[in-house]
């Protein structure tokens, strides 16, 4: 994985988050599960990883839902 990988998927989940909020929290919490998988599988480089994928919370996503 890397960290132009994340960048493209939070670009997705922008894109999605303006049709729907919960497809967009989806999206997020596959990318969020990836970028574990990737550091537990000894990624070379998992604090990019984390920092790139923790920039997805700056989008304006409902991430909640009853």
């Amino acid at each position: 994985m890397k960290v132009s990988d994340i960048e493209e998927r939070i670009a997705k989940i922008e894109a999605a988050a303006s049709e729907t909020d919960g497809k967009a929290h989806e999206l997020e919490g596959d990318l969020f599960l990836e970028v574990l998988e990737a550091t537990a599988n000894g990624a070379k480089n998992p604090r990019a990883l984390a920092a790139a994928a923790i920039k997805s919370a700056d989008l304006e996503i409902n991430r909640w839902f009853e």
